[in-house]
């Protein structure tokens, strides 16, 4: 299973990937950072033409975790941010982005390389769209 972002114990969004085999011994790795502070993203893993498939990660809740910025004046935006994990495990890559922000949505990975992203909601309201992404 791969881990992205989450949040830290002050309440701020953190960047951090970590994958942790949760099948054989419990063991936890930890990856690049994420290319932002994120949580509440949707991800899974995407087919290729290879033996590998790709973590994906879209959408998301993101916004000011700088520690000059109040607590109390910190605002989280939804994102149409996409990101793929490189073949060799070292960064993220962006991708193009989702058409509309949205965060606590699912993602459905098909076997041509597609995902289709559904529901969630954006900075104000449900989300009820649907995208077919990468």
């Amino acid at each position: 299973m791969l881990v992205v972002g989450g949040l830290n114990v002050n309440g701020d969004n953190v960047a951090t990937t970590e994958a942790v085999d949760v099948i054989f011994n419990l063991s936890c790795e930890e990856g690049p950072d994420f290319p932002y502070p994120v949580r509440f993203a949707v991800g899974g893993l995407v087919s290729t033409q290879t033996a590998t498939d790709i973590p994906i990660v879209c959408g998301g809740s993101v916004g000011v975790d700088d520690e000059r910025v109040s607590a109390s004046s910190r605002r989280n935006f939804s994102c149409t941010c996409v990101d793929c994990y490189t073949y060799d495990g070292s960064s993220w890559v962006s991708v193009p982005s989702m058409s509309t922000p949205r965060e606590q949505h699912t993602a459905t990975s098909f076997p041509d390389g597609t995902m289709l992203v559904t529901g969630g909601q954006d900075d104000t309201q449900e989300v009820w769209s649907k995208q077919i992404i990468i």
